[in-house]
């Protein structure tokens, strides 16, 4: 199996203990945003996946310099803090066009969080390291 290893930190106290959260096949693993973690090397033929979801209520304001996009889960945005991100059809229905725009528009997004994250670290981003 692939094994997670993680570490809580608490900026008032420093970096707390390290454990180890041990998955199998199939498993996933559901932390804090703020929780420093990794895995190791996936020693398997199949490829592993990441997915990462942040629900915030539709009041919330970012504190980055970059806008940032959204999707609209339910209801609608109670200010213009954020971009939305565009709709796209369902898989097997979209055009060629609709797939290069969602592929364009999820880059994007990933490019704005970055700058907001990563900004003033060696890290350039989730699958730059540094």
């Amino acid at each position: 199996g692939g094994g997670g290893e993680g570490r809580k930190e608490d900026p008032a106290r420093g970096i707390g203990d390290e454990f180890l959260a041990e998955l199998r096949g199939g498993e996933a693993s559901l932390h804090h945003f703020f929780l420093l973690h990794r895995s190791g090397p996936n020693r398997g033929s199949r490829r592993r996946v990441g997915l990462a979801m942040r629900f915030i209520a539709a009041s919330v304001r970012q504190s980055g310099r970059v806008r940032e996009c959204v999707t609209l889960v339910r209801g609608s945005l109670e200010h213009d803090g954020f971009d939305l991100e565009p709709m796209l059809p369902l898989v097997g229905e979209a055009t060629e066009e609709e797939l290069a725009a969602g592929l364009a528009a999820h880059a994007d997004a990933m490019k704005r969080e970055a700058a907001n994250y990563f900004d003033g670290t060696v890290c350039r981003g989730y699958d730059q390291p540094g």
